[in-house]
């Protein structure tokens, strides 16, 4: 009895979590939907910089077509890398994509950023 008891108090936070995650991610959706573009996007990097791995792979995909922000092969980069760090495995198709554009001398800074934005989330 104990055990499920812990169980439960243990294993439902971080399902309210995981049901967060899913419902931010709906409201993007929405909003682009919507065509509230600004918003949208704003939104995608809140999330992101929260740690939200689907956020970053939409974000970084955003970037990376360049159709609602200027294209910034950089920072989709960032976010796609986070993603797949994060447990995104898909995420790893558009970072291949990205090393056809991206030198390594590019990616080095990238990866030292990434480094510093997750020893920050881990700490907290």
């Amino acid at each position: 009895m104990t055990f499920i008891f812990t169980s439960y108090f243990i294993l439902q936070p971080h399902s309210s979590f995981a049901n967060n995650e899913i419902m931010e991610i709906k409201k993007v959706y929405q909003l682009l939907q919507e065509k509230k573009f600004k918003e949208s996007v704003d939104k995608l990097k809140k999330l992101s910089l929260n740690n939200n791995i689907q956020a970053q792979l939409l974000y970084s995909k955003i970037l990376f077509s360049g159709d609602l922000v200027p294209q910034d092969f950089e920072k989709s980069y960032l976010w796609a890398t986070s993603a797949f760090l994060g447990g995104l495995k898909k995420s790893s198709a558009i970072i291949e994509k990205l090393d056809n554009y991206l030198t390594e001398e590019q990616i080095k800074p990238i990866k030292e950023a990434l480094k510093e934005f997750l020893e920050k989330k881990s700490i907290h």
